[in-house]
């Protein structure tokens, strides 16, 4: 089931799912104002997570920098 919800997210639209991605990184208490381009950390690690949750936790270093 999860090879499925990657084969999804991977599919699909980038904004829809950085959108989703904001308020994931929001309910971890993460919201970096200076941080890249949500569309963009998208596209980098789409490919990589299975699920929406597995996305923002990946993608954590990414929007706070390594600090």
């Amino acid at each position: 089931m999860r090879w499925l919800n990657q084969q999804y997210l991977m599919q699909a639209d980038p904004g829809r799912l950085a959108k989703l991605l904001v308020q994931h990184l929001e309910n971890l208490g993460i919201v970096e104002t200076d941080s890249p381009d949500p569309i963009e950390v998208i596209k980098a690690q789409q490919g990589r997570a299975q699920t929406v949750v597995e996305l923002a936790t990946n993608s954590v270093l990414i929007v706070i920098g390594f600090k």
